[in-house]
């Protein structure tokens, strides 16, 4: 390869910044009638909490997906 691309990519790299967490934040409705805002860390626990919440009412079928496919997402050392 080119040495002057090799140099535009050694840049690139350096200045590469993380890839954004997306994850969306909720609204309850409480027992008193009143709404309460839920928000999320932007880490992976709070991508969890969040999906947790969304789908609390079928989280027996979500649970059976993820151990089904857990090992399908793992890091590799």
């Amino acid at each position: 390869m080119n040495e002057t691309f090799l140099g535009y990519r050694k840049i690139v790299v350096d200045n590469k910044l993380p890839r954004r967490l997306e994850l969306q934040h909720d609204v309850v409705l409480k027992e008193n009638g009143q709404f309460e805002y839920v928000s999320f860390e932007e880490t992976f626990e709070g991508i969890i909490k969040s999906q947790l919440l969304h789908h609390r009412e079928n989280f027996e079928s979500i649970y059976y997906l993820w151990k089904e496919y857990r090992n399908d997402f793992r890091c590799k050392p």
